[in-house]
């Protein structure tokens, strides 16, 4: 069989035009696949590789965040000195749909001469998306995996 364990914890876009799944395709781990239901294009955003869980979009359908267990960082064990590495130890990570998206933990300072001077509201933002239908979630697959960030948050047993 293609997959070693099925699919798990379907998540659909805002927009109803993709599902986001777990694909237990190795005995090692779970893939996190995208899934256009209109013409059945799958993209894998990240490999098995790694024990992926929790995918889903957030409201808007910019980003998609799921979880990892891809630190391979000690822990301190609450009842002994010792270190120890939980295999429950996760980080939530964020993929940024478009290739043009903006990394949304980075702040960008904005100067009083980037402000609008005219008072037009800037339909910039917009044109640089590409022109993308709005309220149409977008993927841009090519160079999906390299487009996983990491919240800026300590290895911990996160949950959904």
């Amino acid at each position: 069989s293609e997959w070693f364990g099925g699919i798990t914890e379907p998540n659909w876009s805002p927009d109803g035009a993709w599902v986001v799944y777990c694909r237990r395709d190795a005995r090692k781990g779970a893939s996190i696949v995208l899934m256009h239901l209109e013409s059945a294009e799958r993209v894998v955003v990240a490999d098995s590789t790694y024990e992926n869980s929790g995918p889903s979009f957030n409201c808007d359908g910019n980003f998609l965040s799921f979880f990892s267990s891809r630190s391979f960082a000690p822990l301190d064990q609450e009842f002994s000195p010792d270190m120890h590495f939980s295999s429950s130890s996760q980080l939530p990570y964020l993929v940024l749909l478009r290739n043009n998206s903006s990394n949304p933990f980075k702040r960008n300072r904005r100067s009083e001469v980037d402000d609008d001077e005219d008072g037009e509201g800037g339909d910039e933002a917009s044109e640089e998306d590409g022109g993308e239908d709005e309220g149409l979630v977008s993927v841009h697959a090519q160079g999906i995996s390299d487009r996983i960030l990491q919240f800026p948050v300590e290895l911990g047993e996160y949950k959904s």
